[in-house]
């Protein structure tokens, strides 16, 4: 059974997030930000779940997971060649998670954001195997341009990169989406009576974000110690108290 933070059941507000294509949508459209128009500032979490927030009539939890995003990646962000892990796939997919299950309370939140936030890593490996496929593809194009005589059109290897990313995008992360959502039906009942005696409020949830600060140090002892320290109270909440 689906059963919200309270512990009552809840199937038809799992059935309707599951079929609503609105968080395909969302996703193909704040993640063309990042390689179309880059427009820097509106695929940042705070935007993204003003955004979804709005849309599905939740400001306030999507705006409290939003902002714990944002800290958590407070120091990555594009420059040069760097591809920063996509903060819009891990926000919308912990937004998605938290609304199927009726998670409105810090600890459900907690549990849907480590769960999506591996997808920030893996859409930003597929963005850099795109950028590698169509670097390669351009260099196919030149050439057979040069030595048939005729003129690359820039125009045409750009619509076709954008759409392809934009397909990739939709596909793939309706796939991680339907994967997490059947993974959160097992996870949530496992945890439902752990989490409905839990005080944890977004206070520590933003805390906990905070210590993205942490990781801009660029020193490795360090992130080795922190994130022994972070599992180790995770644990400690989720199982001790």
């Amino acid at each position: 059974m689906i059963r919200n933070f309270r512990g009552r059941f809840d199937a038809h507000r799992y059935r309707t997030c599951d079929a609503h294509p609105f968080r395909r949508f969302f996703f193909v459209l704040f993640s063309s930000l990042r390689f179309s128009v880059n427009l820097f500032p509106l695929d940042r979490p705070l935007v993204v779940g003003l955004v979804y927030g709005a849309v599905f009539g939740d400001i306030p939890t999507c705006m409290n997971l939003a902002v714990f995003f944002e800290l958590f990646w407070l120091d990555l962000f594009p420059a040069g060649t760097y591809i920063p892990p996509n903060q819009a796939a891990a926000t919308l997919a912990a937004l998605t998670l938290a609304r199927c299950y009726g998670q409105t309370e810090a600890p459900g939140v907690l549990v849907a954001s480590a769960m999506s936030l591996p997808l920030a890593l893996i859409f930003a490996r597929l963005e850099a195997f795109h950028r590698r496929f169509e670097t390669t593809s351009q260099v196919k194009a030149r050439d057979a341009a040069e030595r048939h005589g005729v003129l690359l059109s820039p125009g045409r290897l750009i619509r076709r990169s954008l759409t392809d990313m934009a397909i990739i995008n939709g596909v793939c992360f309706s796939l991680a989406l339907a994967g997490l959502v059947a993974a959160g039906k097992l996870l949530f009942a496992m945890l439902d009576p752990i989490l409905a005696r839990q005080s944890m409020s977004y206070a520590h949830l933003w805390i906990l974000g905070s210590l993205g600060g942490v990781l801009s140090l660029r020193h490795r002892p360090a992130y080795v110690v922190l994130s022994v320290g972070v599992a180790f109270a995770v644990v400690w909440f989720l199982v001790l108290t």
